[in-house]
């Protein structure tokens, strides 16, 4: 966004924690990535109705990489992209202009780090309804529950970590998934060992 006084000020009036000055710096070279929905009114004035800005950086950098990206031993550079913030002025909201943010946020991200970055994620404080309902309809799946992540105004309230997976990216083993995988590998163990004791013995 080329009008960061106007982002600042949007910003103000949507969230409830209050971003500092490096923030928008960030945002204005290109640290942090940022995308702005504009609308040209009657008299020609353009106008901020949204903006969406999104940090990538290397998931080592990350204390959530380890609830978001599954465990790799081959893929040893691999990044994330972590949804910062995302609001739209109450004139256009529920108008498709926070979606096609989000999305045009994912295209923004596979092209900016190639490859190497397998997911986009956020959190949503946990009594937001409506923002979760909005992730959970542009296909964010909900990897974890955070306790007492957020202190908003001396109060603790837990998040929900939402992810998008991209690039082969794949979410935590699950330890659903962790005793399938035992279960199968005990059968095949079973079946290995039945298969030697019924084949019989040359003489």
């Amino acid at each position: 966004p080329t009008d960061m006084e106007e982002v600042k000020a949007l910003h103000s009036e949507w969230f409830p924690i209050r971003y500092d000055q490096s923030f928008f710096d960030s945002a204005a070279s290109g640290k942090i990535l940022s995308l702005a929905a504009t609308q040209t009114l009657k008299d020609g004035k353009e106008i901020v109705v949204g903006v969406i800005t999104v940090q990538i950086g290397s998931e080592l950098g990350y204390e959530d990489s380890n609830a978001v990206l599954r465990c790799s031993l081959f893929e040893l550079d691999r990044q994330l992209a972590y949804i910062l913030t995302l609001g739209v002025i109450p004139e256009y909201r529920r108008k498709g202009v926070a979606s096609l943010l989000l999305q045009k946020c994912v295209e923004m991200v596979k092209r900016s780090a190639s490859t190497r970055c397998k997911a986009v994620y956020l959190h949503v404080v946990a009594y937001n309804s409506s923002a979760i309902s909005f992730y959970e309809r542009n296909k964010f799946l909900l990897v974890r529950r955070l306790e007492d992540f957020y202190n908003i105004k001396g109060q603790r309230f837990d998040a929900f970590l939402y992810a998008v997976y991209i690039n082969g990216g794949q979410p935590p083993f699950q330890w659903s998934e962790v005793w399938d995988c035992v279960a199968r590998f005990g059968q095949r163990t079973t079946a290995i060992f039945d298969r030697f004791r019924a084949k019989p013995i040359a003489h």
